[in-house]
């Protein structure tokens, strides 16, 4: 039960910043709907690894503080592997197309608007 409500706060927050940081490093200067399909992808593609990662780290957190680094790392590990991988095959068939179809339109939209 915590997962989901750390999901449901970490979620929205991480997508943002993975968002931004893709826009601002991955887009050329010129406006071009199909950069902004392909920067979609990679934005929905890192809000879910980084996403899988920090729910790993907090899960793991316990293990730490507890002294045992091994059963840490492997529990960090198996989480982030678990979440990487279910959510990988639940989310991103929907998230990919979607993160493609709004960047696109973005792009499309602010390069129709220069004209």
């Amino acid at each position: 039960m915590r997962i989901i409500f750390l999901g449901m706060i970490v979620t929205p927050v991480v997508a943002l910043i993975v968002a931004t940081v893709v826009w601002r490093v991955m887009m050329p200067d010129e406006l071009e709907p199909v950069y902004g399909a392909i920067a979609g992808v990679v934005s929905a593609l890192g809000s879910l690894f980084i996403f899988a990662t920090l729910i790993g780290l907090v899960f793991s957190l316990s293990q730490f503080s507890a002294g045992a680094l091994l059963a840490g790392v492997s529990e960090f590990i198996f989480i982030t592997a678990v979440i990487a991988l279910f959510g990988g095959i639940i989310t991103l068939p929907i998230a990919a197309p979607l993160g493609a179809f709004v960047g696109y339109g973005y792009e499309w939209y602010f390069a129709r608007r220069k004209t």
